[in-house]
């Protein structure tokens, strides 16, 4: 492996960690600060315990000072609370687009398929039923997931 390489790949894991970190640090993902559901205390305090575990085991990896420790995660949290923006806006543009692309589809279907089939295309394989059977094993497991806590 060549010099740059190891760089790139290096470069790439501590974006990676530093990420995962931060994500700790604020208590979610990306794709967890768009839900509206509000965590229960126990789950705050785990992710809590879970961020100081992280926030102490980069200072350490890095072997940040104290008076370096303040300064670097409340960069990092910034950095990563941006990045969650522009991947949030990013998002947003790309589903405007397929939205139009599938919109595009639906009028050409209409051309070839007969009433019926469009119907059972519309319901089962359209870009709004696949979100929607997402948007439904998402809940399930969200639920699977408080059940297992709640044992």
């Amino acid at each position: 492996m060549n010099k740059s390489t190891l760089m790139i790949t290096a470069g790439f894991l501590l974006t990676f960690l530093i990420g995962g970190f931060t994500g700790y640090l604020i208590g979610s993902s990306p794709a967890e600060s768009e839900q509206t559901e509000v965590r229960s205390e126990t789950d705050q305090r785990n992710g809590n315990q879970r961020g100081e575990r992280m926030r102490v085991w980069i200072s350490n990896e890095l072997g940040l000072e104290e008076h370096q420790q303040e300064e670097f995660f409340e960069l990092v949290t910034k950095n990563r609370r941006q990045m969650q923006r522009i991947l949030r806006e990013s998002q947003a543009r790309a589903n405007e687009k397929m939205d139009a692309h599938a919109d595009s589809l639906l009028k050409d279907l209409e051309q070839i398929l007969t009433t019926e089939q469009m119907g059972i295309y519309k319901e089962r394989f359209s870009r709004e039923a696949m979100i929607e059977r997402q948007r439904q094993r998402n809940q399930q497991e969200r639920q699977r997931r408080q059940q297992r806590q709640d044992r």
